[in-house]
């Protein structure tokens, strides 16, 4: 057994875990913003995952606590002119983020992978979590590579309660 954490039982510290089986194309690349939508579950207990949105909503079942996410995406199509590639994954707390020169980095097949993981804490139930993409610099026919190499995954795990 594995003990109580303020009346939670920490065996059940579920996580989530999705992945995109179908690419978005032309969500940014002019400086717009788009939801990463991983449509595709692995697994997810509570359904706090909405594979239609790319949205995690902390389940009922889950006290104020700290949460692991992590996420990665392949974005397509990066041109001389995008400037700046900005991966993270948001909640009103705080964000995890990770910015690139987009330009500087691209492959030559014109794809860069960014990845961004970490602990947000003082989540509650009912908190909305999404991971973001946004390019800027040039227009927007940047999307994101779902097949072969470096697919886009989003997933997370609660850690502990306040």
């Amino acid at each position: 057994m594995t003990g109580f954490n303020n009346g939670f039982l920490l065996s059940d510290n579920f996580p989530f875990f999705a992945y995109q089986s179908t690419s978005q194309s032309a969500i940014t690349g002019g400086g717009a913003t788009a939801t990463l939508i991983c449509d595709t579950e692995i697994f997810d207990p509570f359904n706090g995952y909405d594979p239609s949105t790319g949205l995690y909503t902390i389940p009922s079942i889950f006290p104020i606590g700290t949460w692991f996410f992590q996420g990665k995406v392949t974005i397509t199509g990066i041109t001389a002119s995008h400037t700046t590639a900005i991966f993270s994954i948001t909640n009103v707390n705080r964000n995890l983020y990770y910015e690139i020169n987009a330009a500087n980095s691209r492959t030559s097949g014109n794809e860069l992978t960014l990845q961004v993981c970490g602990f947000i804490n003082g989540i509650s139930p009912g908190s909305i979590i999404n991971p973001q993409i946004q390019v800027l610099g040039g227009s927007n026919v940047v999307g994101t590579k779902a097949t072969g190499d470096q697919w886009c995954d989003f997933g997370g795990i609660f850690i502990k309660s306040s």
